[in-house]
């Protein structure tokens, strides 16, 4: 017994004393969400217009704004994060004036750390000094550990590649992910995939959470609003193929809650989800636009929202 303990202690040694240097390692490589950071702080006394949102939000290139604009939106960001990045922020921008909201059909009942995405929360714990949203989430050693955040098969390629993440999207300086050329194509296999795409999305949701999202984006609004500063809540555009598999049910929940938020703040709405200017050449997939549709979009919220909308912006005040 005693040489097998000797034997299996050596054996683990090489292992315990790589692993340290492994998360060293790890800890060196730039993550988007740190890169997103070092671009943000460093013109926090320019920006003017910010937006956030999941995937969605990177509907928003600022490139095509007529004042100074960035992005927060993240892959999978809920309202939580949302709310929070906007609040950390908010006493550090003296020249923001108004706060783009995208709202998706998902957005009330998505919670990040409920879902089978909240690991990426550790990124927000690591990098930004956030919190999740459920305190029990802590317990997860992804938010400790480098190696358990990025996962063993991104680790290896990771290894593989001298510790660079050549599979992550190039940021603009305005927070923008660089995003696809591809068109969608309305066929019977793209309709099969959307409806399951779509049933997976909602499986993760739970309408017992639309009462703390509520109160995270009314929170919000309220702190802008005292500031002097516009929020607009939007929700961006999608192909059919997503949009026809939506359930009736929580569509009419999301828009009686979006409505009433609106009303109850006097906040613009903007549901530009069905909106017959985007066409399948538009899409590169059937919730996200391309490089295409995102410049059409992006110029759209520019003349509807930031400069006719809201007159003080296009005046210069």
């Amino acid at each position: 017994m005693k040489t097998l303990l000797i034997k299996v202690l050596i054996f683990i040694l090489p292992f315990s004393c790589a692993y340290p240097v492994l998360e060293y390692r790890l800890s060196q490589m730039e993550h988007s969400i740190q890169e997103k950071r070092a671009y943000l702080e460093a013109q926090l006394d320019e920006i003017e217009v910010l937006s956030t949102g999941s995937s969605h939000g990177n509907a928003l290139n600022p490139a095509f704004f007529s004042h100074k604009g960035f992005t927060l939106s993240n892959p999978a960001q809920d309202l939580y994060y949302d709310t929070r990045l906007v609040e950390k922020y908010l006493d550090r921008m003296p020249k923001l004036k108004l706060v783009i909201l995208p709202i998706s059909p998902f957005s009330y009942e998505y919670q990040q750390d409920r879902s089978d995405t909240w690991v990426s929360g550790a990124s927000y714990f690591i990098f930004w000094g956030i919190p999740p949203q459920h305190w029990d989430t802590l317990f997860h050693i992804q938010f400790f550990s480098f190696t358990a955040m990025y996962g063993w098969k991104a680790v290896l390629e990771y290894l593989g590649n001298g510790f660079v993440d050549t599979s992550r999207p190039e940021m603009d300086a305005s927070g923008w992910r660089h995003t696809s050329r591809g068109n969608m194509r309305d066929t019977p296999e793209e309709r099969e995939r959307a409806e399951q795409h779509v049933r997976g999305q909602e499986s993760v949701l739970r309408v017992d959470a639309i009462p703390a999202n509520v109160a995270l984006l009314s929170e919000l609004i309220q702190k802008c609003q005292s500031r002097g500063i516009q929020v607009a809540l939007i929700t961006t555009p999608v192909f059919h193929t997503y949009s026809d598999y939506l359930n009736p049910g929580r569509v009419a929940r999301w828009l009686e809650t979006t409505e009433m938020i609106s009303n109850q703040y006097n906040v613009p709405y903007f549901n530009y989800l069905n909106d017959d200017r985007f066409d399948s050449n538009d899409f590169y997939n059937r919730d996200h636009l391309n490089v295409r549709g995102v410049e059409k979009f992006s110029k759209i919220i520019n003349e509807e929202i930031i400069q006719t909308y809201i007159p003080s912006i296009s005046e210069g005040a």
